[in-house]
């Protein structure tokens, strides 16, 4: 069985700005390889990621498939800037997504 990691990178910065947010998931993703851990990085601001309290807000909404990737990982990171003592909002967007928490 292969482990996999998924990193959410929750930077508001979409690609290809440069992101230390991204920095540190790609050190991580390197340190996970000596364990043969496969892994993804993916940028939550790149997604149309449509508010809403269901799985699926229909037509344009990329939740469905990044939540299907949230439950097929073993390990899942959230690395997000922190403004002001504060997440930045894809932080909130992902947690709330995953499992409906309002903020």
């Amino acid at each position: 069985m292969t482990l996999s990691v998924l990193a959410l990178n929750c930077t508001l910065k979409c690609s290809p700005a440069p992101s230390s947010t991204e920095k540190l998931h790609r050190e991580l993703l390197d340190a996970f390889d000596e364990y043969d851990v496969e892994g993804e990085i993916v940028r939550v601001a790149d997604l149309n990621i449509k508010p809403g309290v269901s799985s699926d807000e229909g037509s344009g909404d990329e939740w469905p498939s990044l939540r299907k990737k949230v439950i097929d990982c073993y390990i899942l990171v959230i690395g997000s800037p922190i403004w002001l003592g504060q997440p930045s909002s894809p932080h909130y967007s992902a947690q709330a997504g995953g499992c409906g928490l309002k903020y």
